[in-house]
């Protein structure tokens, strides 16, 4: 005789769904209840996300897992705390709790906590991220190069890192308005990586991961220009030069997105909309 399924227990649902923001936590350091609920409820619709992960942040709250702060903007985020890091550290060896870490600057992580998001969540080509937090402590497979850190590190697809020659993109992040020797020396450091297209040593290689990539992520249009304009100079000035390898350019690309002052992402373009700078300078 057949059995009637038995639904699933909504405990075992709720204790899933616990784990799984402890998870992100470890990773990314700190996240508002908008982020968790992209990342643990991306099938969603945004107002039903926002809503279990606010009830989920409330019960890990209240259960000591993780403590609530406020940032300088006014919006909450959330940290491990000790229970809650001992918790994650069952399925990420590196959780530790987020009550010793400064905030840094809350706005720059929060930009390039979003786009790790969105990169993972949205662009086909990516098959994980390494994030902020993780990069600072050293986890990542690139810390620095040349006594800069990038902001985020995006891990391509086999098959996306075989056509670029390498499998990591290098994120930086354009939160607040640099004057252009400091965007062009951006972009300088940028043409020095890439090379080729499918040429991996002209990437920076650390054991099996390669630099293949680069992308410039802006928190609005005013940025974005400005860095494109700063390219367009630059392209310009050094066309002469023998060691210039303009086909770099298309390497790197400018990814637009808009950020509100409550740290909420509304806009970010994806990848497939997004030309490269090759593109857009017709190199």
């Amino acid at each position: 005789m057949q059995t009637e399924e038995k639904t699933p227990d909504g405990r075992l649902i709720a204790e899933a769904n616990e784990s799984q923001t402890l998870h992100m936590l470890a990773r990314f350091g700190w996240l508002t209840s908008r982020q968790v609920a992209a990342l643990v409820w991306p099938g969603s619709p945004p107002s039903s996300a926002l809503r279990m992960a606010q009830r989920t942040l409330k019960r890990l709250v209240e259960d000591h897992m993780i403590v609530e702060r406020t940032l300088p903007q006014g919006t909450p985020c959330y940290v491990l705390g000790r229970r809650g890091a001992e918790h994650a550290r069952h399925d990420y060896i590196h959780a530790t709790r987020g009550t010793d870490q400064g905030l840094g600057n809350p706005a720059h992580r929060a930009l390039s906590n979003w786009y790790a998001i969105h990169a993972w969540l949205h662009d086909s080509s990516i098959a994980n991220v390494w994030t902020e937090y993780e990069i600072q402590r050293g986890l990542a497979p690139v810390k620095s190069v040349q006594s800069k850190t990038p902001d985020a590190l995006l891990v391509l697809d086999p098959d996306d890192a075989d056509q670029l020659g390498g499998n990591l993109v290098w994120v930086e992040i354009e939160n607040t308005h640099k004057n252009r020797k400091r965007r062009e020396a951006m972009l300088r450091f940028g043409l020095d990586r890439f090379g080729d297209p499918g040429r991996a040593s002209h990437a920076v290689g650390y054991g099996d991961d390669y630099l293949a990539a680069m992308r410039i992520v802006c928190r609005n249009q005013e940025r974005g220009l400005a860095v494109l304009n700063s390219a367009k100079a630059l392209h310009e000035r050094s066309a002469q030069d023998a060691q210039y390898r303009p086909r770099a350019w298309y390497q790197m690309q400018i990814v637009m997105t808009d950020m509100t002052p409550s740290l909420n992402l509304t806009k970010a373009w994806t990848p497939s909309k997004v030309p490269s700078l090759g593109h857009w300078l017709g190199v």
